[in-house]
């Protein structure tokens, strides 16, 4: 496969999948985990992007918003799977 192939199937991943899936690139690529060499500026900004992309997807009706009850009760669940 070349580069852009790979790039191309990466765009139809959904989000959740994206994420793990540059997250082990990166580790195969030797990057830093956990951005400890982002200046926080870099890092603040990224999140603050972060944020207003999901409550612009929310406020397009693009998700759905749970119950924080519900969110932690399954994070749990997914926890003590482990």
């Amino acid at each position: 496969m070349t580069r852009d192939e790979i790039f191309d199937a990466a765009q139809t991943l959904p989000p959740s999948e994206l994420r793990r899936l540059a997250l082990d690139l990166s580790r195969l690529a030797g990057l830093p985990e956990g951005g400890e060499d982002v200046p926080e500026d870099e890092w603040k900004a990224a999140w603050c992007e972060e944020v207003e992309q999901r409550i612009a997807a929310h406020d397009a009706g693009l998700t759905k918003a749970i119950p924080v009850e519900v969110a932690l009760a399954e994070a749990r669940a997914l926890l003590a799977r482990r």
